[in-house]
């Protein structure tokens, strides 16, 4: 009888979001609420080993080692492999007095629910290793994935991308909910029901790719920009784990509802799971499971 998993545009990811999302929504701050960001932690290194991934804690040293980030990896090849590896990552952690159920609990859930669905092609060869990462303290600048670029940086890894899964569940379809930076509306959609795709101009080829499995795999309007890295400090495009890739000179783009610029419960007590589009998300997690498809 076979395992595999369902063809990724016939996945129905809904009831493993649901289920992360209940897992993982709550504030989760080392400050406010550290048993429930431990919790998190607990909850994804759970996931990714139930999926039967290579997962490692990997402490923050920054941090004197209190919390740490969960890393889960489906090899290449042979532990030891020199494979490229290619990342997807989001933040488990949120700012103190938010539920943070999109920011970030949504692009969790998400990590969570393709690494179940992924899990089971590890049979089938593939060209690099598919590394699910799930950050802490991306709220307290990064600092979680700051140290994993810098070690791979270090050791000479080669990455072949990178995917920031950050606020990806809210959508407002009135007629101008969707703000943009200055300069930056000119042609683009007025209502807040796309999902975008953000890198430097670095990424390019990465944006590209990334967007065409989302549009082809979630049946849905995507937006991009290439973005040098400078500009994108000021228009708050670089408030993710991604700009962590960039800074060590490796491709990285972030998915994300556009944050501030659609969602009014950013950072807020209201940023709670009944205010997020949960058909929505299911597209975006299904198209990024076409791109994960790819690669086997």
């Amino acid at each position: 009888m076979s395992h595999l998993p369902p063809d990724a545009r016939s996945w129905d990811p809904g009831p493993a979001l649901r289920r992360h999302l209940a897992a993982l929504a709550g504030e989760r701050s080392p400050l406010g609420s550290p048993e429930r960001l431990r919790a998190a932690e607990s909850h994804a290194e759970e996931t990714l080993r139930g999926a039967g991934l290579v997962v490692v804690r990997e402490p923050i040293a920054q941090s004197q080692g209190a919390w740490s980030n969960v890393i889960g990896d489906l090899p290449a090849a042979a532990p030891g492999s020199t494979a490229p590896v290619f990342i997807i990552g989001a933040h488990i952690d949120s700012v103190e007095g938010t539920p943070g159920a999109d920011d970030n609990a949504s692009g969790a859930a998400a990590l969570l629910a393709l690494a179940e669905w992924a899990g089971a092609l590890a049979r089938r060869p593939s060209s690099v290793t598919l590394r699910f990462a799930a950050f802490n303290l991306e709220e307290w600048g990064m600092i979680g994935s700051l140290e994993h670029a810098d070690s791979l940086y270090e050791a000479r890894r080669s990455v072949e991308g990178m995917i920031s899964l950050e606020m990806i569940g809210y959508t407002d379809s009135k007629p101008g909910s969707q703000k943009y930076p200055p300069g930056m509306s000119i042609g683009r959609r007025k209502t807040g029901d796309f999902i975008s795709v953000v890198g430097n101009t670095a990424s390019r080829p990465l944006i590209k790719r990334v967007a065409s499995a989302l549009g082809k795999g979630g049946d849905l309007p995507v937006e991009t920009a290439a973005i040098p890295a400078a500009a994108a400090f000021l228009i708050g495009a670089s408030l993710s784990d991604h700009s962590s890739f960039w800074r060590r000179g490796f491709p990285a783009v972030m998915v994300g509802d556009t944050a501030f610029y659609r969602n009014p419960n950013y950072h807020g007590a209201t940023d709670t799971i009944e205010t997020l589009d949960l058909l929505f998300l299911e597209k975006v997690t299904r198209g990024l499971a076409v791109l994960l498809e790819s690669m086997f």
